[in-house]
């Protein structure tokens, strides 16, 4: 009996030993796809949360899958979630609990629920975390023009999740419904959208085509006038007879293709026949191998004249030219952070080995090419580099090494220009004005220029 009544006393004082408090959050979180959130969670009244155990799930109800644990004044992301979830310990002797996750995905949409152990107290509350992407500005695109009907096409890239999209015709505002919607994820899990109206084409109309995000509650928008005179209405009959006469046509040019070509090869088996010594096989190779090889010249140009930027954009970019950037030393030492705006800088590379871009506040750059070779965005460095045994590469990691790239010559100077807002790192070959590779640029922390020679 004494025993059961001590039991009894320890456990009253182990309830009272703890003092009592509860947990506030918000009821839902909005977070940008590829961005980072803050996930509130914090104790009232305010109080000391260093020796509680604080844990994070994520799921329809607690414990389905567990995202961070801290106890004892360690913590850590769970599997999946190592480097993308953290908890700020300074602040849990204020009481506060958040959740900053980084990197989000579509799949990261959801409850999450933060739980505290302090003792015998435990106590959870559940916050929702919404996740978007803004797309970019509509674009319209005339498809089809016919008795006065014109049919439109808006046109937006990169949005998730798909917009609402709505039409205003006419400068009284009256809306329109698309009469068709295409909805197309691509690679980066993003969605492009193709909305299509049809109306009667009349002079100075007013077309405007809106996009709204559903998540994050903003919207886009574009407008387009109609203007000028339209052509008159053509019979049908007559667009008949020039289908019938081009039908007509296309036969009469096959007929005599087929005569020609028949005509061809009784010339070729004769000549076969006379000149059997010359190898027609062989010569028949060397004339393909001549027409591949003329097609890869081709394709190599078309490509090089892709990545050049015209007069206008890079008189943009030189408006940006940060002459006093300072470049990060061998010592890790800079006077140029960069955590906002648009920053543009120039270094001179020569026929070195090298290795220029930025890395992230707090990442180490010690060491040559055994060491850049696994650098990566992921890990906090955005560069381009160069090793005469293996060429131009991007840090970026493939299952071959460093991603590579092929300018059109050696680029002697390097221009970089950032774009913080729009998290883009582009690097150019100042000689020839080209665009040699763009990283997507997204850092929590202030970021470095650095050039390292003689990698």
């Amino acid at each position: 009996m004494m025993k059961l009544l001590f039991i009894e006393v320890l456990i009253f004082f182990l309830h009272s030993s703890a003092a009592d408090f509860d947990l506030r959050t918000n009821s839902s979180v909005v977070g940008s796809l590829a961005g980072t959130v803050s996930l509130s969670c914090s104790l009232s009244p305010s109080q000391d949360a260093l020796g509680m155990q604080v844990e994070w799930f994520y799921g329809k109800s607690i414990g389905d899958v567990q995202v961070f644990f801290y106890s004892n004044g360690k913590g850590q992301g769970s599997k999946g979630y190592e480097f993308r979830a953290k908890m700020d310990q300074s602040q849990m002797t204020s009481g506060i609990l958040s959740l900053v996750l980084s990197n989000l995905t579509s799949a990261d949409s959801g409850n999450y629920w933060c739980k505290v152990i302090d003792g015998a107290l435990e106590k959870y509350v559940m916050t929702e975390l919404k996740v978007g992407h803004m797309g970019t500005r509509p674009e319209f695109q005339m498809d089809k023009y016919a008795s006065r009907i014109v049919t439109l096409s808006c046109v937006s890239n990169d949005w998730y999740p798909a917009p609402v999209v709505s039409w205003v015709v006419g400068e009284d505002g009256k809306p329109m419904a698309s009469e068709k919607s295409e909805d197309i994820a691509n690679n980066k899990a993003h969605i492009n959208v193709r909305e299509t109206l049809s109306l009667r084409a009349e002079n100075d109309l007013q077309v405007t085509c809106i996009m709204s995000n559903p998540v994050l509650g903003t919207k886009t928008q574009e407008t387009l006038r109609i203007t000028g005179d339209f052509p008159p209405d053509v019979s049908p009959w007559f667009i008949a007879f020039i289908v019938l006469f081009l039908i007509v046509l296309a036969i009469a040019a096959w007929v005599a293709w087929k005569f020609w070509e028949k005509k061809k090869i009784i010339k070729e088996k004769k000549a076969q026949a006379s000149e059997a010594e010359k190898e027609p096989l062989l010569e028949e190779f060397e004339r393909e191998k001549k027409d591949a090889k003329a097609e890869y010249e081709k394709l190599k140009k078309e490509l090089d004249q892709a990545r050049i930027v015209n007069g206008s954009e890079w008189n943009r970019i030189q408006n940006h030219k940060n002459p006093n950037v300072t470049l990060l030393n061998s010592d890790g030492k800079s006077s140029t952070p960069f955590s906002s705006g648009h920053h543009y800088w120039e270094v001179d590379v020569g026929e070195k080995n090298w290795a220029a871009g930025l890395v992230k506040e707090g990442v180490e750059l010690k060491g040559g090419w055994d060491v850049l070779k696994n650098m990566s965005p992921d890990k906090g460095v955005w560069a381009l580099a160069h090793k005469s045994n293996l060429g131009y590469r991007a840090l970026i990691p493939t299952s071959t090494g460093p991603f590579p790239i092929t300018p059109a010559s050696d680029p002697k100077k390097l221009g970089c220009l950032l774009d913080w807002d729009e998290k883009q790192l582009s690097i150019y070959d100042v000689g020839r004005t080209h665009r040699l590779f763009t990283f997507d640029c997204d850092s929590d922390k202030p970021v470095y220029p650095f050039l390292r020679l003689n990698i």
